[in-house]
């Protein structure tokens, strides 16, 4: 059982010391309530403070008390304590040590206040130096005027949010220097009262950033004081998706709703309609679909692929292992993938969706997740559970859950869909070639989407240019 410690935390994130005074005492202090300002955020030195206030509160209401005839005696009550240890420190101030049950840690308390009268009674806790250097505020204005710079723009937006909460907490004057380990567990904590366990190790590895940079930049010494504050284990991570988090993939009957000519036609942008059928036949993410450039489209050793890289303006890729070369099946060519690609072409056109903004703020897909998602959710296409999700990120998880019913190996699958080598480690990331064109084909039998789509109805809506 801990010691009372008698702290609160101001808004500001300072810790102030409250105790109030005993009933018998008011009238002689004149007080009901002692409070007093720790000056500092960080919470094991706030406890320490407090313990020593609170020692030499209470040696001050001992000699309240023995003013009115109360007196001490403590000599014969010292050599009756002993399921603890308690001493005086270099700094000053007393160390305690109980066995932590209710009656030890009482006596603890009044030991330390008869020790305190034999103890000359300290001055007030000397704070360290304040330290230098600059500032969080000034930190993460540097920090947005260069780093950010580099980030997408959604991911910017949430390590903004994740900043500014993390300032409030902190302080927005507080030196970086002046940051410990101590502090930011608080304010992760604190906002697990709020928010899930996942979206606040995300905003810990946001504002880890700041002092990544603030290390690079020579202005804090020592390891990066944020990092790892919470971390998720694997195990959370499947028990969550264990009780219905993440995505869904479509039903085959949603997926024969969905891409039915009658309903199709309400999708209305020809974005969203060639953006979701490329998703159903190669399992892509949305943002690599929508950077499509058309010269990504290329012919290699006679088969139709699209190559899924990070070479030309505004593209960019989740890892390393996203750049691929992806066969084009044929079923997009029959209905009109190609001839689209040779007309853009002939008309000068860069991308396959020229009309379409690929530097929104929520990312270079989100034109066609969003159209997407209002399509099928007109459908009344909903998740199974109710915390599932569904999404253009579906069709990803039908491709591959279709592919893994068929002769395609794994390392060919994971090839085509851009994930990170399994198992294999070195032996695929340093040994293996590139998968060829031809061997990538293999994946066309395994995608058996034409056997129910109707691909004469499809092709007038595709043809057109909404």
């Amino acid at each position: 059982m801990r010691l009372a410690h008698h702290l609160l935390r101001h808004p500001s994130g300072v810790w102030h010391f409250r105790l109030i005074v005993p009933a018998d005492l008011r009238p002689v202090l004149g007080l009901r309530v002692l409070k007093r300002s720790l000056g500092t955020r960080d919470p094991a030195q706030a406890r320490l403070y407090a313990y020593q206030l609170g020692a030499q509160y209470a040696h001050a209401f001992a000699s309240a008390r023995g003013s009115h005839g109360m007196g001490s005696a403590y000599d014969d009550y010292l050599e009756s304590l002993r399921g603890f240890e308690i001493k005086p420190t270099k700094s000053g101030s007393l160390s305690v040590k109980t066995d932590g049950t209710p009656d030890d840690n009482r006596a603890a308390l009044e030991a330390l206040r008869l020790m305190r009268a034999r103890l000359t009674t300290p001055a007030a806790p000397v704070k360290p130096p304040a330290p230098r250097g600059p500032t969080l505020a000034q930190a993460i204005a540097r920090y947005a005027a260069t780093e950010a710079k580099t980030l997408k723009p959604n991911t910017w937006a949430g390590r903004q949010r994740a900043l500014a909460s993390f300032a409030v907490a902190i302080g927005h004057a507080t030196p970086v220097a002046a940051i410990t380990r101590s502090m930011v567990s608080v304010w992760a904590t604190e906002l697990m009262t709020t928010v899930s366990k996942i979206t606040v190790a995300n905003w810990v590895s946001h504002v880890a950033q700041i002092f990544h940079a603030e290390i690079r930049a020579g202005h804090i010494e020592g390891a990066n004081v944020v990092r790892g504050v919470i971390k998720v284990k694997k195990a959370e991570k499947v028990a969550r998706r264990s009780q219905g988090h993440g995505w869904e993939p479509f039903e085959l009957s949603d997926l024969q709703k969905m891409f039915d000519p009658t309903n199709f036609a309400n999708t209305r942008q020809i974005h969203v309609r060639w953006g979701a059928l490329i998703g159903l036949y190669t399992g892509a993410r949305v943002s690599e679909v929508a950077q499509l450039f058309l010269r990504d489209f290329v012919d290699v050793d006679g088969t139709p692929c699209m190559r899924l890289v990070n070479e030309s303006d505004g593209q960019s890729l989740k890892t390393e292992s996203s750049k691929r070369l992806v066969p084009i099946h044929p079923d997009l060519i029959a209905l009109g993938l190609l001839m689209r690609v040779a007309a853009l072409r002939a008309q000068g056109a860069e991308r396959l969706f020229p009309d379409m903004r690929i530097d929104s703020r929520a990312g270079a897909g989100n034109s066609i997740s969003k159209g997407f998602s209002y399509y099928f959710q007109g459908l009344s296409v909903v998740p199974r559970r109710k915390e599932g999700r569904l999404g253009f990120h579906s069709l990803r998880k039908n491709v591959i859950q279709a592919l893994q019913g068929s002769r395609l190996p794994a390392e060919r699958r994971m090839a085509l869909v851009g994930h990170e080598p399994g198992d294999g480690g070195v032996h695929q990331t340093n040994y293996m070639r590139e998968w060829t064109a031809d061997e990538l084909t293999e994946f066309f039998p395994g995608l058996r989407w034409g056997q129910w789509l109707d691909f004469d109805g499809l092709r007038g809506l595709l043809m057109t240019s909404t």
